[in-house]
């Protein structure tokens, strides 16, 4: 599901391959690193299941019997929209095409904390 990405800008060389240094190294930043060198939004996601009538309509127990929290839905749409996962269901980047002619790469990360206190929020 991972491909290669290269940035001519960068030597050709494949920082952004499952595998590379860079995502490695980018995993291992602390709270402080990542503030001093990354722009950071932070955001609560709350993931909710289906509404009892959405389950009756496929499965007359469907509420009962484990619904659906939304949680995969989240991670679908964070692998969709990503260029690659660095780490899967907790790590995601995505290279931005620059609008300027420059040497920089322009790429997004996101990371997925789990709530220890409450099962369905999400902090991105």
């Amino acid at each position: 599901m991972l491909t290669t990405i290269l940035l001519h800008s960068w030597g050709g060389i494949g920082h952004f391959d499952q595998r590379s240094t860079f995502l490695g190294r980018l995993e291992t930043l602390s709270k402080l690193q990542r503030f001093r060198h990354f722009r950071s939004l932070t955001f609560d996601v709350v993931t909710i299941a289906p509404s009892c009538y959405e389950n009756s309509a496929h499965n007359l127990f469907g509420d009962v019997m484990g619904p659906n929290e939304g949680e995969g839905e989240l991670f679908l749409a964070l692998s969709n929209w990503s260029s690659g996962i660095i780490s899967d269901r907790a790590s995601y980047f995505k290279v931005i095409n620059s609008a300027q002619d420059d040497d920089l790469a322009y790429y997004c990360i996101i990371r997925v904390i789990h709530s220890s206190n409450v099962s369905r929020l999400f902090t991105l």
